[in-house]
């Protein structure tokens, strides 16, 4: 099977870059997943302060050159 996506350029850019960084969106969210359990898991912590979380956050989206399309 077979999909394409068309996108209306230069008016739809911004979309086609979002899609193109879509799988690079979806690995952070499981980096941010697996950090918060391993800190529940292994560190026995229920919380995390915001500003910690906060930056984990733009250092994935950073270190998977995403960080423009999101925050």
């Amino acid at each position: 099977m077979k999909n394409t996506l068309e996108f209306n350029l230069p008016e739809e850019s911004e979309e086609l870059e979002m899609a193109l960084n879509a799988a690079k969106a979806f690995v952070v969210i499981e980096n941010i997943s697996t950090l918060l359990r391993n800190k529940s898991k292994y560190e026995n912590k229920k919380t995390i302060e915001i500003d910690t979380l906060r930056d984990y956050i733009i250092q994935e989206l950073e270190h998977y050159n995403i960080r423009h399309l999101i925050v």
